[in-house]
């Protein structure tokens, strides 16, 4: 009972009603939102033992703010993740120390793995395949025919998880995947989870939704999806973005991003008349322009820890007897596949065929809700931030009006049923 009332408090946070007002008048917006200082970390229970199955969430964050962090996490472990690694890139001293006393009693809970290795690394000022591996460790000495021997033989350890006992990955084009990679990599005891475990490379403004409509039940959760991965010896997950706008909020409402957030742009699938095919075709070619995320498509891959080659968007290749779609084989290039909509790349809605609990697990009821925008500003906050994400040119642009054309409160109903479920 004593977590329900503290997610009520604290992930459910409270509800601003829209606020009009001009961007002239970011000043008069309310201070920042404070962290609790505990979080609800102590009342989530022992960890299970890492000689269990785990659900692994990895993120690499830069000044996020700490009561946003909290309330991600207490999200996520409401969905069934039973261990975070957080990967910090801030540099400014005043945000890591308040990120420091965030999260602390979640890393004295065994929930969080905070690693400061990396916090003042630049990254979007190194050029492709240059992140400085060597500085920390992550050198791959031996490529070619022996990295592949030495590969082989990590995919005969049963008590190897592939993605994390080489450091091929460290040597990725994009400086902040092989940041991440070298950052796992380090963590001498993420290679030996057991390679059943499930791993999600979540942003800090991304948020899995799992829609189960069987009310009568308390909802599945990142476990149930697990289960039915390795039943079905599926190797890796293609999770969709569903991109949410501003709301309509010019300042940032204090409350979780989950409530207070309720539209968003549609997917190819939801696009129905030549008129809505044609608004999108716009603002595909303005979100490129003003080097905003893409509109849809560039689903999140989760994956098992036998997978090979995984990366944020794709993995390389599923091990023997394992696969990745319908229509694709262990030795695909890149799993799931992908189709295009007017240069957009998305994964098909309905390629997996896979099932949990009497439900279909596919693009229409397991996806990601990206809070990728927020309020004006916040929006304007985030530009000024800059990414995490290197080589990537500068954000640019307003929010514009079609990503809010869709009214969509599943992942809020679904965890107002989840905090229910817990009052026992």
């Amino acid at each position: 009972m004593k977590v329900v009332c503290c997610l009520a408090t604290m992930a459910l946070g409270s509800f601003l009603h829209l606020v009009s007002a001009s961007l002239e008048q970011f000043e008069q917006c309310p201070a920042k939102e404070v962290a609790d200082p505990g979080g609800c970390a102590a009342h989530w229970g022992p960890r299970p033992n890492r000689s269990e199955t785990q659900i692994v969430a990895v993120n690499v964050f830069r000044s996020t703010l700490p009561a946003d962090q909290q309330r991600w996490i207490e999200y996520h472990l409401l969905m069934g993740v039973t261990m975070f690694v957080l990967v910090d890139n801030t540099c400014n001293d005043a945000d890591f120390a308040q990120t420091v006393r965030a999260l602390e009693p979640y890393v004295s809970a065994g929930i969080v793995t905070h690693v400061t290795d990396f916090r003042c690394v630049d990254l979007p000022n190194i050029k492709k395949w240059k992140f400085p591996r060597q500085d920390y460790g992550c050198e791959v000495k031996n490529t070619g025919q022996k990295a592949l021997e030495r590969l082989n033989r990590w995919k005969k350890m049963a008590n190897s998880t592939i993605p994390f006992a080489s450091c091929e990955r460290c040597i990725d084009e994009d400086p902040k995947a092989a940041m991440l990679s070298c950052a796992l990599y380090r963590l001498k005891w993420l290679r030996h989870l057991r390679t059943q475990s499930l791993f999600l490379a979540l942003d800090d403004d991304e948020y899995v939704v799992i829609d189960d409509q069987d009310p009568s039940r308390a909802p599945i959760t990142l476990g149930s999806l697990q289960n039915a991965m390795e039943h079905r010896k599926l190797c890796s997950f293609p999770l969709v973005w569903k991109i949410f706008g501003t709301g309509g909020h010019v300042c940032q409402p204090h409350g979780g991003l989950i409530k207070n957030f309720l539209s968003r742009t549609g997917l190819p699938s939801e696009m129905t008349t030549p008129e809505m095919t044609r608004d999108m075709l716009r603002l595909v070619e303005l979100s490129h322009y003003t080097k905003q995320n893409p509109v849809f498509g560039m689903a999140k891959t989760i994956f098992l820890g036998s997978a090979i080659g995984c990366s944020n968007h794709v993995c390389e290749q599923c091990p023997h007897g394992h696969w990745c779609g319908e229509k694709s084989n262990p030795s695909a290039r890149y799993c799931p596949e992908r189709i295009t909509f007017h240069n957009e790349t998305f994964t098909h809605d309905n390629h997996l065929g896979l099932r949990a609990h009497g439900i279909d697990l596919n693009a229409h009821n397991v996806y990601i809700n990206h809070y990728a925008y927020q309020s004006k500003q916040f929006w304007e906050r985030k530009k000024r931030r800059g990414r995490t994400a290197g080589f990537h040119a500068q954000r640019g642009g307003d929010v514009h009006p079609m990503y809010d054309v869709i009214h969509d409160e599943t992942g809020w109903r679904m965890m107002q049923r989840r905090v229910e479920a817990v009052r026992v």
